[in-house]
């Protein structure tokens, strides 16, 4: 912890870019550029997990930026093995870091990568999630940082990306956009009566969710609230999103939700 606050330049901001291990070619790609072009003026950070983190990792490498991954195991413990070179650059490149949270020779488990997802959100300025799916734990992240008060972008394109947005996240498609979020200048924002009359559409279909898992006493599986609303799965989880986020619903295993006692 102490070594990242020493090796981050004072006066940069740092981004996390997560998303999917089994990301499309074309996101990783994309998040590879994103990350070049963003370490010019921030630090990069994520997960040096097989996909989009890799990939962003190598972008800030690209620019001869700095990035910090974030392990899911000890220090010493390369997880990925398969990125063994990759983090080997990161050190040798003399701008960027491996960062812990667990001792030495700790090996990676189910339950460390929350833990470094909850460290990657604390560390960072703006987290932006390129490609996930519905059950990525980069959606975790994102959470996490919402919890935090951290600003959270999304690239449009695939589920779990489309559940960010529905859930208030910022839209965005290139580096410039990220940098005006920063800015407090939201990307791609809505015109003002726009956005009230959607934004009021979905408080009344998440009210009417919410109710409805009152209701029910329980745990209740997407697809059943989405039945009982009649509305799409896919509509039914972007709202679970957004009110777990809000902190109302918490997720549970096998894709069930139950309301919080408030």
């Amino acid at each position: 912890m102490l070594g990242a606050a020493r090796a981050l330049r004072a006066d940069a901001r740092a981004v996390a870019i997560v998303g999917a291990r089994g990301a499309s070619l074309q996101a990783v790609t994309l998040a590879r550029a994103l990350a070049a072009e963003l370490a010019r003026d921030h630090v990069i950070i994520s997960g040096g997990a097989i996909g989009i983190d890799g990939a962003a990792h190598l972008g800030a490498l690209d620019a001869r930026g700095e990035t910090v991954v974030v392990l899911g195991s000890g220090i010493d413990v390369y997880y990925p093995a398969r990125h063994v070179t990759l983090f080997e650059r990161v050190v040798a490149c003399g701008a960027g870091l491996l960062l812990s949270c667990f001792p030495p020779s700790s090996e990676p488990k189910r339950w460390t990568f929350p833990a470094r997802n909850a460290l990657i959100a604390a560390l960072s300025c703006c987290v932006v999630v390129v490609e996930a799916g519905s059950r990525s734990g980069s959606l975790q992240t994102a959470r996490l940082a919402r919890e935090l008060a951290v600003p959270v972008a999304a690239m449009v394109g695939s589920a779990g990306t489309a559940q960010l947005i529905a859930g208030g996240a910022t839209p965005v498609a290139c580096a410039d956009d990220v940098r005006a979020l920063l800015a407090g200048m939201p990307a791609n924002a809505r015109a003002p009566h726009q956005r009230a009359a959607q934004d009021e559409a979905l408080e009344a279909e998440a009210r009417e969710l919410l109710s409805a898992l009152r209701a029910s006493q329980g745990a209740r599986r997407v697809s059943e609230l989405a039945v009982v609303l009649g509305i799409e799965s896919t509509r039914a989880a972007s709202l679970l999103l957004r009110l777990e986020l809000a902190g109302y619903v918490e997720a549970l295993a096998g894709a069930r939700y139950r309301a919080v006692q408030r």
